[in-house]
């Protein structure tokens, strides 16, 4: 009986030392997968916290600086001559085609510039106007239409 009790314990103190070198291994590789997600060699949970910190103040200024230059290029970005409106007409009844034309370029702001070439047997004239509005009154039928062309084209 003294040889059956000896056998049982040396059974289990055997199985008891297996399971805390597999306990303690899994635990360096528990420790191991923790350092690394929290990306700290050394230190502790407040040094880690204070990293993350400070990485979260520089992510919020470059957030305000991306913010305003955003902001800086929506801006431009109205003064950009994108919008454009060709109309091709015939002014004179004795030349064949529609070779004069009306080119309306502007910008969000409906600002521009109109580009009006009269053709005629004899040469073409090229003409261009500054537009302040959108709304002016002294714009010819075709100027007025290529401008409507232009502002349609931005809206799409």
């Amino acid at each position: 009986m003294n040889n059956f009790f000896l056998n049982g314990l040396l059974f289990w103190a055997g199985f008891s030392l297996v399971l805390l070198i597999f306990l303690l291994v899994r635990l360096e590789q528990l420790r191991r997968h923790y350092q690394r997600l929290m990306g700290v060699k050394k230190g502790n949970l407040q040094n880690v916290l204070e990293g993350l910190i400070t990485r979260l103040d520089k992510g919020e200024k470059e957030r305000q600086k991306l913010t305003a230059e955003l902001a800086n290029l929506k801006e431009r970005q109205k003064r950009y001559l994108g919008r454009w409106g060709l109309v091709k007409f015939n002014p004179f009844s004795e030349t064949g085609g529609k070779q004069s034309f009306v080119l309306a370029i502007l910008d969000d702001l409906k600002r521009g510039l109109l580009l009006t070439s009269f053709h005629t047997r004899t040469g073409s004239r090229v003409y261009a106007k500054i537009i302040e509005s959108a709304k002016e009154k002294s714009f010819s039928e075709e100027e007025k239409l290529a401008i409507k062309k232009a502002e349609e084209k931005g809206e799409k």
